[in-house]
């Protein structure tokens, strides 16, 4: 008959092979595919090992303390020959052994004798276990178990979904300013290259205007050194009315000359002026377009944003005064603006 120290001590060695059973994989440490390789793997005893496994955790969580002491022997023992077993396993390399595919079939062989060994050891205590359990005060500790873990599970899931769903707003969120803010500078864009492009033909009609300008200067000054040609011999040779009709037309020539200097250089003038004034008109409205998201956001309420809007549409939309032109635009493009904002809000709402 067994003492209690005894009892005891077989019960610590059935927990701890129990334990460092169970802790085992099934791949990395028993089927051994990446070190041996397919030839040489535990492969075939896969569903053996897997069974096993499943046994030994199921037997882990069993009550051990009602078993006796011959049965718990015979597990103990079952349990010894299966560490031994995995222990052979673990350590088989085809470097080792002489022949190395023989060794790994004798190996399997004794992987399934074992575990039938085990399984007839085991199935009294899985049996009783069974009986014990199916009491109705443990099927309602079960059934209150299983409930609780249900509430668990329900509400961790909720908290996940809610924070997903706040993360999705706010990715949501900072997608939509991102693309406000990439659709402004893009149309911000638009208007820096219309800029540019005026700039750039306002240059050339500065230096044609700078050309212009020496052209009629030039002529102008060599039109009044210009005398009559050979006018003595004239007057000796023709009479006084011929000589009258001759300066006529060459002073006419001068005029016309003149003329079509100074009406290309208001061409010049023109145009550079046109060109300037778009040139500045459209930075005016690149930069109020990258300022514009800028106040927006400093905004604290939507009136204020509103008048930010407003301000922004009148001047990009609205004519603006540069200097460089005398006429302006019509006067009443702002008052149009405002009203095609409030169509569109009234439409919205």
């Amino acid at each position: 008959m067994a003492n209690k120290d005894q009892y005891t001590q077989v019960l610590g060695e059935i927990r701890t092979a129990l334990d460092e059973i169970s802790s085992l994989d099934l791949d990395s440490d028993l089927i051994r595919s990446g070190p041996l390789g397919l030839e040489l793997s535990f492969e075939n005893s896969r569903h053996i090992l897997q069974a096993m496994l499943n046994l030994v955790r199921l037997a882990r969580g069993l009550s051990l303390e009602l078993v006796p002491f011959g049965l718990l022997a015979n597990v103990q023992a079952r349990l010894s020959e299966c560490r031994g077993i995995i222990n052979e396993m673990k350590s088989f390399s085809s470097a080792k052994a002489a022949n190395a595919a023989a060794t790994r079939n004798q190996i399997q062989q004794r992987i399934e004798g074992t575990f039938d060994s085990l399984y007839q050891a085991t199935l009294p205590i899985l049996l009783s276990n069974a009986l014990v359990g199916t009491t109705q005060e443990d099927l309602k500790g079960q059934a209150k178990e299983t409930i609780r873990d249900l509430e668990t599970i329900r509400t961790d899931a909720k908290q996940k979904l809610d924070d997903a769903l706040n993360e999705a707003q706010a990715t949501l969120a900072k997608q939509k300013d991102a693309a406000a803010e990439t659709g402004a500078t893009r149309h911000a864009s638009l208007f820096s290259d219309e800029s540019k492009s005026h700039a750039e033909q306002a240059t050339k009609w500065l230096r044609a205007l700078y050309g212009i300008l020496s052209l009629t200067f030039v002529a102008a000054l060599g039109l009044l050194f210009i005398q009559f040609p050979q006018i003595d011999t004239i007057v000796e040779n023709v009479t006084g009315k011929s000589v009258t009709i001759d300066h006529v037309q060459f002073t006419i020539s001068k005029i016309m000359l003149i003329v079509v200097c100074f009406y290309a250089l208001s061409i010049a003038s023109r145009n550079y002026k046109a060109h300037r004034h778009n040139s500045v008109v459209n930075k005016h409205r690149q930069n109020a377009l990258q300022t514009f998201e800028t106040f927006v956001k400093a905004a604290s309420d939507v009136q204020t944003k509103n008048a930010v809007l407003l301000e922004a549409a009148r001047t990009i939309y609205g004519s603006q005064s540069t200097g460089y032109l005398t006429k302006g635009g019509e006067s009443d493009s702002p008052s149009r603006i405002i009203e095609i904002f409030k169509a569109a809000d009234k439409s919205n709402a």
